[in-house]
């Protein structure tokens, strides 16, 4: 049954190959109209296609019947295609656009964009079929051009049946591979994400570590910082403390000097004090004695006075010699050389108390 198939297919493919080579025997002998032709690369999602096929249409508008016309249908080779597009008008319109599609694993994927028909130009256009709309393609033949003749045999039809059933299977092979490969890529998306996540954890873990490396060092030298202004403070306050000490110990000392002066200009006044008490003590002796000395001799001048007997004995002020049991008058009181000495150790005492009040 398998070598019948075989036979089938092999009979199948001559009677093809035989009815390519009569048509293109007709078609040297008619002369071609002027071609516009395209080629280039067609992949999907970046890898080139290996199957498949590339259609050219065009639109309403132009006259023709149907309205939407194919004008070329080629195979796709190793990744590339090569088609030519007759101007199906005749040159009866100008700028007639041209619709592309490739049709790919049962699917029909058509070309967002179109393109102008210029005939005897020669174009390259890439695809990639990533994107584009697509629908539920037929099953046809690459030989099947649009004004071609004739049906197909039985054994066409059943190779393009198990054309499109093996069409069928590896568009259910490759949608099962493209799943494991959407699978795979989102299991990888996921593993890069789930490292990302890592990552940023990790960064985030440095980023605070750092933050608290930051913030114990900011603390240490606020630490220092107010240790050394602890210090800095302690050592003015030494400083100040001992600079008030030297300051009280020199007030102090001037304290004692101006005393020591004081007491020494007292006891110097004193002395002279006395020293003027003995000398006018000395004096009054003199002078009475001198007196005595007068009376004693009867010089004139000097008369005792009836009844009076002679009298001696000290004076009793520096500038008053007053009788004994006289009373005495208050400057006299105040000329009293003790009183005098009152008064001075009085004033002394009261200019050592200002002092010290001042320097306190």
């Amino acid at each position: 049954m398998v070598r019948a198939a075989s036979i089938g297919f092999v009979v199948s493919m001559l009677l093809t190959a035989i009815a390519a080579w009569l048509m293109s025997t007709g078609t040297v002998h008619a002369q071609r109209a002027p071609q516009h032709v395209f080629s280039g690369q067609v992949n999907n999602f970046g890898q080139p296609i290996n199957d498949g096929f590339v259609k050219v249409t065009v639109g309403p508008g132009f006259g023709l019947q149907p309205p939407v016309q194919e004008v070329a249908y080629e195979g796709i080779r190793g990744g590339r295609y090569k088609i030519a597009v007759e101007d199906p008008t005749r040159g009866n319109y100008s700028g007639v656009i041209l619709q592309f599609y490739v049709v790919h694993q049962g699917r029909q994927y058509q070309w967002q964009r179109t393109v102008r028909l210029e005939p005897g130009k020669v174009t390259e256009l890439n695809f990639d079929i990533e994107g584009w709309l697509w629908h539920q393609a037929q099953p046809r033949q690459v030989g099947n051009q649009p004004g071609g003749s004739g049906g197909m045999t039985a054994n066409q039809e059943a190779r393009m049946e198990m054309e499109r059933e093996q069409m069928e299977r590896e568009a259910e092979m490759r949608e099962k591979e493209g799943e494991e490969r959407r699978e795979m890529e989102r299991d990888r998306m996921e593993r890069e994400d789930e490292r990302q996540r890592e990552r940023e954890d990790r960064e985030a873990e440095m980023r605070q570590e750092e933050q608290e490396s930051r913030r114990e060092m900011e603390e240490d030298m606020r630490r220092e910082q107010m240790e050394l202004e602890r210090e800095r403070m302690e050592r003015e306050t030494e400083m100040r403390e001992k600079e008030g000490e030297e300051r009280r110990e020199m007030e102090r000392q001037q304290m004692e000097r101006e005393t020591e002066m004081r007491e020494k200009e007292g006891e110097e006044r004193r002395e002279m004090q006395r020293q003027q008490m003995e000398r006018e003590e000395d004096m009054r002796r003199e002078q009475m004695e001198l007196d005595r000395q007068r009376m004693e001799r009867g010089q004139p001048g000097v008369q005792r006075v009836a009844g009076e007997g002679s009298k001696s004995g000290p004076s009793r002020g520096l500038f008053s010699n007053n009788k004994a049991g006289e009373a005495t008058s208050g400057i006299d009181n105040i000329m009293d050389p003790t009183m005098l000495t009152i008064i001075g150790i009085a004033l002394t005492v009261l200019t050592t108390g200002m002092t010290l009040f001042k320097g306190d």
